[in-house]
């Protein structure tokens, strides 16, 4: 039996339940059988796609975006300034992404508790 196949390249969010949240709608039928590969996109990878060539989608700055200030690595004024975004709009970006509007490190708040 011959399997062929069509790539179709999009980006996402893994949010807290381990569920693949696609940015935009995949161009086929419903209820399609699918292979999914993921490819992670770390701190590198995120890096590199910003120094190619190639801009990045208005969907890919959203991603970028909600993943560094997820990580804690950008405020979320820096957060919605590089998604393109007010900071209005990027916080009901956050809530339909179903991500934490804030970033709570426990680590960090239970020594601040205990500091009193």
């Amino acid at each position: 039996m011959e399997f062929i196949a069509k790539a179709i390249e999009t980006t996402g969010i893994v949010d807290r339940q381990r569920r693949l949240l696609l940015d935009e709608s995949l161009p086929m039928a419903d209820k399609s059988r699918v292979r999914v590969i993921v490819l992670e996109a770390d701190e590198h990878t995120i890096r590199f796609s910003q120094e190619s060539s190639k801009p990045l989608s208005p969907a890919e700055r959203l991603t970028t975006a909600i993943l560094k200030y997820q990580h804690g690595e950008i405020s979320q004024e820096k957060a919605a300034e590089f998604a393109g975004l007010n900071r209005r709009d990027f916080l009901l970006a956050l809530a339909r992404e179903k991500r934490d509007v804030f970033v709570v490190d426990f680590d960090d708040l239970k020594e601040e508790i205990a500091r009193g």
